[in-house]
């Protein structure tokens, strides 16, 4: 597995809901909570999506257009896109690299310097397409790619040009619908009725899934009293789409930490 995207249908994705945490058993003798954080729930009927057909190859790249409905028109690929490869380090073996693109402009850069200290950056923020280059909106660091074809993205340098080199600063579209989890940290909450997370650098908002790990939180939150509520610091991995609104959605795969009272740092 090579990337850390799923393809899904977005129709049919079925978003956390507070409702859950209501428990039908309350009519006759009162219900009780027997899920462990990082542990599957017994007995629910949950409903996990199968991944469907990866995304295709469009047209070949044509320029955007004025009015513009969408960030991603002119692009040459179906959304979510997710891109791969190793670029040159100075100081390491090589930069694995994962980029995901989602259509409401949402990107998730995920950076791993190999080596004998060998560690993963993972960055959130906003993206736009425009002159046939991705360009990833951050203050602290300025990106950008070139679109050289349908599949192929090549990092421009500090002032969007071209990189002089003959190395490989190239990422490739994944063409599969195989993916690895990516790992995200935020607040766990619930915006009216449906679960969220928050991620911690960006402030982005991820609407969770009915996934078996996400009930979990779920669980876990509905102990909390007070303003701990407001403060349930989840470590997780998991994987990235578009809802049918057009909002970016987690699948959370996995709980690696839970603090409470906890803040982003």
């Amino acid at each position: 597995m090579n990337t850390a995207i799923r393809n899904r249908a977005t129709a049919n994705r079925r978003p956390l809901h507070l409702a859950l945490l209501l428990c039908p058993a309350l009519l006759l003798a009162g219900c009780q909570s027997t899920a462990q954080v990082g542990s599957t729930t017994s007995g629910q009927n949950l409903q996990v999506m199968p991944p469907v057909a990866s995304a295709q190859s469009a047209q070949p790249v044509k320029p955007v257009v004025a009015p513009a409905p969408a960030v991603t028109l002119g692009t040459p690929w179906n959304m979510p896109a997710s891109f791969n490869g190793t670029l040159p380090c100075a100081d390491c073996e090589g930069i694995a690299t994962h980029l995901i693109l989602l259509a409401s402009h949402t990107y998730v850069l995920q950076e791993t310097y190999l080596g004998i200290e060998s560690h993963t950056t993972t960055q959130v923020g906003n993206w736009r397409y425009e002159d046939y280059r991705v360009l990833l909106d951050n203050p602290q660091r300025k990106l950008g790619y070139a679109v050289t074809s349908n599949h192929t993205l090549h990092q421009l340098d500090q002032d969007g040009q071209p990189i002089d080199s003959k190395q490989n600063y190239s990422l490739t579209l994944n063409q599969s619908d195989e993916d690895n989890a990516l790992p995200l940290k935020g607040i766990f909450s619930y915006q009216g009725d449906i679960a969220v997370l928050k991620e911690c650098s960006s402030g982005k908002t991820f609407q969770l899934t009915a996934t078996p790990e996400a009930l979990n939180l779920q669980n876990m939150y509905k102990k909390l009293q007070g303003k701990d509520k407001e403060a349930l610091l989840a470590e997780v991995s998991g994987h990235l789409g578009n809802g049918d609104k057009g909002q970016d959605v987690l699948d959370i795969e996995q709980v690696q930490k839970l603090t409470t009272a906890g803040k982003c740092q």
